[in-house]
């Protein structure tokens, strides 16, 4: 059986294909996660529903939750469906960790005097106020 991290995880990304934004391999991995998905929905007509509302809104917290419930039953009546799904959601997770090479230490040592920014990745700017 899986944890419910990993099932609310998997849910997220299939609903958001959050995951698909990785390296070749963890792309592969993520399109057969859905695949794999998705032939459990054509057996179950629940999964398929509640992955097709999770797409629909994607930031609907309710829409993710029946999408994890729906998971975590196909998982508990089918044991070789949860070890394939657990296994791809493992190399996708892989393949995002080695992406990213960069490593953040943000330090700051004595007083500050002024504006201080501590941060790995801005997308956009960063703005203090008039002057900042």
């Amino acid at each position: 059986m899986m944890d419910d991290p990993i099932l609310t995880a998997v849910a997220a990304a299939l609903a958001t294909g959050a995951a698909a934004e990785v390296t070749a391999g963890g792309k592969a991995a993520f399109t057969a996660l859905v695949r794999l998905v998705r032939r459990k929905a054509a057996e179950q007509p629940a999964t398929g529903n509640a992955l097709d509302a999770a797409q629909r809104e994607p930031l609907d917290g309710q829409r993710i939750a029946e999408l994890r419930a729906a998971l975590t039953t196909a998982t508990l009546n089918d044991q070789v469906f949860a070890a394939e799904l657990h296994r791809l959601w493992a190399e996708v997770r892989a393949a995002r960790t080695a992406d990213d090479h960069s490593r953040a230490s943000n330090t700051i040592s004595g007083p500050v005097r002024g504006p201080a920014v501590q941060a790995r990745d801005i997308h956009g700017g960063v703005h203090f106020g008039p002057g900042g």
